[in-house]
């Protein structure tokens, strides 16, 4: 069964903070293939955030023709689904037109924080494994007693805070070594209309 990590994302614009996870996920020897799935729109983001998906997707295509020996794909699944367009539903239609690839989620630490508010969030967490890139300010401690490493190892406790809920993971992997970086979508967009 060939393994899938599925980087989701508006991709508005691409940048060199995806690059790294993308990397980092796909140098850590735990799945086959990343696949890039755009999303024309998100049910958490205004519509007049985003520019135009298409052109997004042209503009994605462009920035990973190098993918440095990586086996990277973009996939337009969202694209030929019904509004809303949620995660949950996308693997659903993944996992259908795709029986012979076991997807993992590929994520930024900050995801993960609002995972649980994301429709049927809980049951992408049992269902799927996470595979989690660690972003600067995103304090994910709380969920260090259920994860390990790429090693498979558990992780060491950074918090002794108690939890007030319990989750339920498939598999959370946090690749808690990988080099951070605090580039944002929304940073680099403010950036170009103050120019």
């Amino acid at each position: 069964m060939k393994r899938i990590a599925l980087y989701f994302g508006s991709f508005n614009p691409f940048h060199y903070g995806h690059r790294a996870v993308a990397e980092g996920i796909s140098a850590s020897g735990l799945v086959d293939e990343l696949w890039f799935v755009l999303s024309p729109k998100s049910p958490f983001k205004e519509e007049n955030v985003l520019s135009d998906p298409y052109r997004r997707l042209h503009e994605l295509e462009e920035s990973l023709a190098q993918s440095n020996g990586f086996n990277w794909r973009i996939c337009d699944i969202e694209f030929h689904l019904p509004s809303p367009l949620y995660t949950w539903n996308t693997l659903e239609a993944l996992c259908t037109s795709h029986p012979d690839c076991e997807f993992s989620i590929a994520m930024g630490a900050d995801n993960l924080l609002s995972l649980e508010r994301w429709y049927r969030g809980r049951d992408i967490m049992s269902a799927y494994r996470l595979i989690v890139y660690p972003r600067p300010g995103s304090d994910i401690g709380k969920f260090f007693r259920y994860a390990s490493g790429p090693d498979g190892r558990p992780l060491a406790r950074k918090h002794q805070d108690a939890l007030e809920s319990e989750y339920s993971f498939k598999e959370l992997v946090i690749l808690a070594d990988a080099p951070q970086n605090d580039i944002s979508s929304t940073k680099i967009r403010e950036h170009n209309c103050s120019q």
